[in-house]
């Protein structure tokens, strides 16, 4: 008897989770079969979809005060900002489709996922299609076809705020889904390239001592040497004004 009454129970219960199983599996069939497809005239029977070797590419970059953008990829080679800098990320989207047909154009809404690090608050942003990015989601989506074809740009504006490694990710829907094989939202012939990061290291601004005192520690500088450096010139300096002031009274 209580094995019967163990066997309903599991039977009921099963019974509850199925339409859950069913419809999450339903909308990952939905979302894994939506992918990128390129398009081309054919002159017999006008225009053609194919997916194989359609591509698209994502290249991250970032740039500190209006200097040039550099392609940051890891941390050793982060860009150097300090609070209150204007950090600025930069997205590129380029078709790198292996298609040997004239005419062909890639087709399809595609969102890029840009959620932006902790140590920088968002100011704006501008894509070169007119597309928007919404900060709170960290979507950036448009639309390509004939009228709106790769490279596209989508620059975001930050003032860095807190110091640390700011690690900014961008990639492209489904690229980081897991596991690998549900809840894609996005496929093309290689993932190789759907994602890429930049980097910034942001320190406390530089401190000046005295409006008359010209002495500016660098706050960048965080090891024993620099420190030894720091207090070489404030006792060089302190011990000048005190000679000067020593010197004027005598005269």
């Amino acid at each position: 008897m209580k094995s019967f009454k163990l066997l309903v129970t599991g039977a009921f219960v099963f019974a509850l989770l199925t339409p859950v199983f069913w419809i999450r599996s339903g909308s990952a069939q939905t979302q894994i079969d939506t992918v990128l497809q390129c398009a081309y005239i054919d002159a017999e029977f006008g225009e053609q979809l194919i997916t194989n070797g359609c591509d698209l590419s994502l290249i991250k970059e970032v740039s500190v005060n209006g200097g040039g953008f550099v392609d940051a990829n890891t941390s050793a080679e982060a860009a150097q900002a300090a609070i209150g800098d204007s950090v600025v990320w930069r997205i590129t989207i380029s078709d790198t489709s292996d298609i040997d047909i004239q005419g062909y154009y890639v087709t399809g809404t595609v969102q890029v996922y840009d959620t932006l690090p902790t140590q920088v608050t968002y100011v704006s942003s501008s894509a070169s299609d007119g597309s928007t990015y919404d900060a709170t989601s960290g979507v950036w989506q448009f639309t390509l076809g004939a009228s709106n074809v790769p490279p596209l740009t989508l620059t975001i504006n930050t003032t860095a705020t807190s110091t640390g490694l700011a690690q900014n990710i961008a990639f492209l829907s489904g690229y980081l889904c897991d596991p690998p094989d549900f809840w894609c939202e996005y496929s093309d012939s290689s993932n190789a390239n759907d994602g890429d990061q930049a980097w910034a290291e942001i320190s406390a601004p530089p401190v000046v001592l005295g409006e008359t005192t010209p002495v500016v520690l660098a706050a960048t500088g965080s090891g024993v040497a620099e420190s030894l450096v720091a207090a070489g010139l404030i006792v060089s300096t302190f011990g000048l004004l005190g000679y000067s002031r020593f010197s004027n009274r005598q005269s």
